[in-house]
């Protein structure tokens, strides 16, 4: 358990029939208390890690604990750890972990979103589509992503690519690598995963812009 970290923190479950179920969900919240660490060069110190390697970032996985993380915001800082890709990836600032996959899942939108709406904190939105506009930056670079870029914030090579058909795809990439297309690059076989994440992140970009008053952003 980390040092600072108490159930207070979080939220109090009562279950009387199953103390267990208890037992079981406060384990989770110790576990995930190890995992706040403060990393020295990232372009964000305090941060959530997901426990892979100690220099590598991870988009999906970070994005999964954000939603985790939104129900003690105050002590885990998940939405905060976005940052440490956006910096990276579209802004090149330097950091002292690399991100794994540059092409992970594109999910930041819909965590971006959902996270304002469970805590009802805007305070990232004008930033994220206007100022720095990091969340279509990121739908843009996707987009036109080749095959074998390398990001100098990124361990591995890009495997995402579209054409005109639609989106060539990796299996670990992906995070689908446990399905039966495997863990290779499908030369002949369209991926419907990266086509759902990018109409998943153009919708709630036009969310939050209507949130804003920014509906210019909507029709781009």
């Amino acid at each position: 358990m980390h040092k600072d970290f108490n159930f207070s923190l979080v939220p109090e479950v009562i279950l009387d029939r199953h103390p267990e179920y208890v037992e079981l969900y406060k384990k989770a919240w110790d576990i995930a208390s190890d995992h706040v660490h403060d990393t020295p060069g990232l372009p964000v110190e305090h941060h959530m890690d997901e426990g892979f390697a100690p220099d590598r970032n991870w988009i999906w996985d970070t994005c999964f604990m954000v939603h985790y993380c939104k129900y003690s915001p105050g002590f885990f800082p998940g939405i905060q750890s976005l940052d440490n890709f956006y910096l990276p990836l579209h802004d090149k600032v330097k950091s002292s972990c690399l991100i794994q996959h540059p092409d992970n899942p594109p999910l930041f939108a819909w965590v971006e979103y959902d996270y304002y709406r469970f805590t009802g904190d805007a305070s990232r939105i004008h930033r994220n589509l206007v100022e720095k506009r990091y969340l279509q930056r990121h739908y843009d670079f996707v987009e036109n992503g080749k095959l074998g870029d390398r990001c100098p914030s990124s361990f591995l090579m890009n495997t995402l690519q579209k054409n005109e058909c639609g989106y060539f795809w990796s299996g670990i990439a992906s995070g689908m690598d446990n399905t039966p297309r495997g863990n290779d690059t499908y030369t002949n076989l369209y991926w419907v995963d990266a086509l759902a994440q990018q109409a998943l992140s153009a919708l709630y970009i036009a969310r939050m812009a209507a949130l804003i008053g920014e509906n210019y952003i909507e029709s781009e």
